[in-house]
């Protein structure tokens, strides 16, 4: 009795896979997720530093210089009395501080006797 060979060959399953590159010179290779790892951890600390020893902002109960109070006199105008309170200052801006500070909505609720707080400049 002889054996027949029938023509199917087993698939190599060694070729099929990728085979492991392992240095030879005994350097240290990182793959792409080692890569990540190191820059993430690394921004981190950044961060963690920036955080622990950044500035910071402590509250407290002082809120900077008091203003000042005047009393409006005859005739006087919000322009004229932005103009005494901040000589050297933009007196337009000057008059829109005064007005938010006094809750002014129309320089014609001004009346002679008023007290009007003014920011010190």
């Amino acid at each position: 009795m002889s054996t027949a060979q029938l023509g199917i060959a087993r698939p190599d399953t060694r070729a099929a896979a990728r085979p492991v590159r392992r240095p030879t010179d005994g350097t240290l290779r990182l793959t792409r997720r080692g890569r990540v790892v190191i820059l993430v951890s690394a921004l981190l600390i950044a961060f963690g530093g920036f955080v622990a020893f950044g500035p910071s902002v402590i509250a407290t109960d002082e809120s900077g210089p008091k203003p000042a109070t005047i009393t409006v006199h005859p005739g006087e105008t919000l322009w004229e009395i932005a103009g005494r309170v901040n000589p050297d200052g933009d007196v337009r801006s000057t008059v829109d501080d005064i007005a938010e500070l006094n809750g002014v909505s129309d320089a014609g609720e001004l009346q002679m006797g008023t007290e009007l707080a003014v920011p010190r400049y």
